[in-house]
């Protein structure tokens, strides 16, 4: 008899558009909610999720932070359409304002971008 399964994380991202600026890197972007679980497949067919989580990451930086399951469970069935953007942590070191990556002070140049700062 052939068997065969496996276990592995599955994302899904959830209908949810909101613009705005954003508190870590300071440009405008867009809010994208999405959310992980395990999931146990048979056959590559899912049959069974467990430790399901809600994340919000912000487009313009790729900040991530990890939503409350109920408000996670509150988007995905839609009655919540709105996030305060203030669940974003504020950097207090130096980001690019061209690619949002993280600068030092003696930076005359973005590392990663080479944008002139």
């Amino acid at each position: 008899m052939f068997f065969m399964m496996s276990i592995f994380p599955k994302e899904e991202q959830l209908y949810f558009e909101q613009y705005c600026v954003c508190n870590s890197c300071g440009r405008e972007g867009e809010i994208t909610v999405f959310k992980v679980s395990q999931t146990l497949s048979l056959f590559f067919i899912p049959v069974w999720r467990w430790s399901t989580r809600y994340y919000a990451r912000m487009s313009c930086c790729g900040t991530t932070v990890e939503l409350d399951p109920e408000v996670g469970k509150g988007i995905e069935e839609g009655d919540i359409t709105y996030l305060d953007p203030s669940i974003f942590p504020y950097r207090n070191d130096s980001v690019c304002p061209a690619c949002g990556h993280e600068i030092k002070p003696e930076d005359n140049y973005c590392p990663h971008c080479g944008r002139r700062l």
